[in-house]
């Protein structure tokens, strides 16, 4: 069993070449290649989790998702994190990649840590602006969830994943 830093990891698959974006948005004249690092994990650190509806599961999985855009000479990254805009900006795809394999993963990064979602099912965070100007969730003015008393951001929940999400992650990005 291979451990990650939450858990037994269910999938792992770093750094795989995925195709290419135009240079020109990252200052270079020539192509970049692009590598997408997804892993998985089934989180075992406590026994159990409570879910966003606030049910008790043991070992959920826990989704990442990353890119990277690299130098051309691939020695280090030019743009890279738990960002999927280089997936959708791709024009050419390595090869058992394609353009339709890009707009799934693009898709399921909407799950990305969905191990640390901070508000539950029952209650929409009240959205404040914060000192630099930015749209955020206010801890003070959400209300507690009506059902259990859960106050936002005060515990990591969990946002199960839909049922084999895993089996088509594997599907885009098939082992080595």
């Amino acid at each position: 069993m291979t451990r990650g830093l939450n858990g037994e990891i269910a999938l792992s698959r770093e750094d795989v070449y995925v195709g290419t974006v135009p240079g020109t948005g990252y200052g270079y004249k020539r192509n970049l290649r692009v590598t997408v690092t997804v892993t998985m994990e089934r989180l075992d650190r406590r026994d159990e989790y409570e879910t966003t509806d606030h049910r008790k599961v043991r070992r959920p999985l826990d989704f990442s998702i990353t890119t990277a855009v690299w130098h051309p000479d691939w020695r280090d990254i030019v743009s890279g994190g738990a960002t999927v805009e280089p997936l959708a900006e791709l024009t050419g795809y390595a090869p058992g990649f394609d353009a339709g394999k890009a707009t799934a993963l693009v898709k399921l990064a909407g799950w990305h840590l969905n191990g640390m979602t901070a508000g539950c099912d029952h209650v929409a965070p009240v959205m404040e602006t914060d000192g630099y100007g930015r749209t955020v969730p206010s801890l003070d003015l959400t209300p507690p969830c009506p059902v259990t008393g859960y106050r936002y951001g005060s515990a990591w929940l969990v946002r199960e994943l839909p049922a084999g999400f895993l089996d088509m992650v594997r599907r885009y990005l098939p082992g080595r």
